[in-house]
């Protein structure tokens, strides 16, 4: 891009594309074969880019172009960098297509593209910053402009998803300390282990894992969503995963 050369941009542009589509058809068969019964927090936090990831793909890219114009550094450094940004998201688009998720796989393709174009801007300033690009010829591409603007599109879908999953936290937070510090369920003998909030679904799904000596009713469920709703504004789809307790005391 630098140095306006069609012939190898065109050459690499294929060949970032023929690596994209082959990793996602290689994912996608991985996913078909294995048919996950549901996606881990790997795969889940690969499908909400935010702006730190980013900045992530910013610094992998300008570690990768200083091991490009230092070759005592050598190319292992640069292709563990890349490496490491771009190959997890194009596997979890494959999972995503595999499963027929297509929140999963819009999701990470998001994250993908979003390091593909961090990379890409820091490498051209490292490249700049090391003299490979003289003004004239800078001036007379469109690295920068279309760069700057393909990150400028990314801003606003990033930031909107750092703002989620700062409001989820805090959601999620406000949830675990209402349901632990206040007793919405009257009952001694809940204790409460864990809590798994899945903001994919509409109303969120709030799994709760706890341990109770009796059985926990429909009554008392529907009892925590209409407190919760009260409380947070939120209504929630509340599901208890009880674990059975016995109480043993010596005669």
């Amino acid at each position: 891009m630098l140095e306006g050369d069609r012939e190898l941009l065109s050459t690499s542009f294929l060949s970032v594309l023929v690596g994209t589509i082959l990793s996602i058809l290689v994912s996608g068969l991985v996913g078909l074969i294995i048919s996950l019964p549901d996606f881990g927090t790997e795969i889940l936090s690969r499908t909400q880019p935010t702006l730190i990831d980013l900045l992530i793909a910013i610094a992998a890219g300008g570690i990768s172009g200083y091991a490009k114009i230092r070759p005592e550094i050598g190319d292992a450094i640069s292709g563990t960098a890349i490496a490491v940004a771009l190959m997890p998201p194009l596997c979890v688009i494959g999972l995503g297509i595999a499963q027929g998720s297509r929140e999963i796989a819009l999701g990470a393709s998001l994250l993908y593209v979003t390091n593909l174009i961090g990379i890409s801007l820091a490498c051209i300033m490292i490249y700049v910053l090391g003299g490979y690009a003289r003004s004239s010829e800078l001036a007379r591409t469109l690295s920068w402009g279309v760069t700057l603007a393909l990150i400028a599109m990314l801003a606003m879908p990033l930031g909107i998803s750092f703002w989620q999953l700062t409001n989820y936290s805090r959601v999620g937070d406000s949830v675990e300390e209402l349901l632990v510090s206040q007793s919405l369920v009257d009952r001694p003998d809940i204790q409460i282990e864990n809590i798994e909030i899945d903001w994919r679904k509409k109303p969120p799904v709030a799994l709760i894992s706890v341990r109770a000596t009796q059985t926990i009713s429909p009554k008392e469920v529907a009892l925590v969503e209409q407190n919760l709703l009260n409380e947070l504004k939120i209504p929630f789809k509340i599901i208890f995963d009880v674990s059975p307790t016995n109480l043993v005391e010596s005669e």
